[in-house]
């Protein structure tokens, strides 16, 4: 399948990322135009957003080493009041899940292919809420959150790339953020809507909700959470209409 991309640059406007093939369009709008990069054929990454390094500096591909890892799991909490979401069976190499499919761990000797997926298209105004239950300092980095058009159940975890922010090179429509949380602390409660509007909006701990991306939300959107890094381990609560 052809795949071409173009871009614009507009004064005193957003900068808009087009991809376009055979038979989809898909847009993304960011609301920082530093953030902006273009995919290209070469040696070097395409890079999603990272909210703990919005300079793009390079970060080392492996975390350091450490004597042994420090692991912190969460106490029990409740989760009455929402609608019942599972993740979808589909997962990444280094994740395993529950019999209910509401937590999602990685494998401690890992720190990629924690891919996990909503097991459908999430509604407008549909706010998933999620919970960090352990974490390991050991790695550097933390949970990454985006939304495709890509139904899991035509994927296989060897199509994920070890980096989400290799996500934008395959064919569907990928959109996400690196390091959501600023690598969240065991017991921190995060929040996901998509408005009306196509503004994916994030809350942490009930805090100011903040807009982090702008999609195309006339697709079905599936949402999907990258355990990358310090973040192992997440309970799904479920969902809540904001």
């Amino acid at each position: 399948m052809s795949k071409y991309w173009r871009y614009r640059i507009l004064t005193n406007q957003p900068c808009e990322d087009e991809v376009l093939n055979d038979s989809t369009k898909a847009k993304l709008v960011l609301d920082d135009p530093s953030d902006f990069r273009v995919p290209r054929s070469s040696s070097a990454a395409p890079r999603i957003t990272s909210a703990s390094n919005p300079t793009h500096e390079p970060t080392p591909a492996e975390p350091p080493a450490a004597p042994a890892p420090q692991v912190q799991n969460a106490t029990s909490s409740t989760s009455s009041n929402f609608e019942t979401l599972r993740f979808h069976q589909m997962t990444g190499r280094h994740v395993s899940l529950n019999t209910m499919r509401n937590m999602a761990s990685r494998c401690s000797s890992e720190y990629t292919q924690g891919y996990v997926f909503s097991e459908r298209p999430i509604r407008n105004n549909e706010k998933v809420v999620i919970e960090v239950v352990s974490v390991q300092q050991l790695y550097k980095g933390g949970l990454a959150f985006g939304v495709t058009c890509c139904d899991p159940s035509t994927l296989r975890s060897t199509d994920l790339p070890d980096d989400s922010s290799d996500l934008i090179e395959m064919p569907q429509y990928w959109v996400g953020i690196k390091d959501i949380a600023l690598q969240p602390r065991v017991n921190t409660v995060l929040s996901f809507w998509i408005t009306d509007a196509g503004e994916v909006k994030f809350e942490k701990d009930q805090g100011v909700a903040r807009t982090v991306l702008h999609v195309d939300n006339s697709l079905p959107l599936y949402m999907y959470f990258d355990l990358y890094g310090s973040t192992q381990a997440i309970k799904l609560r479920g969902t809540v209409f904001s």
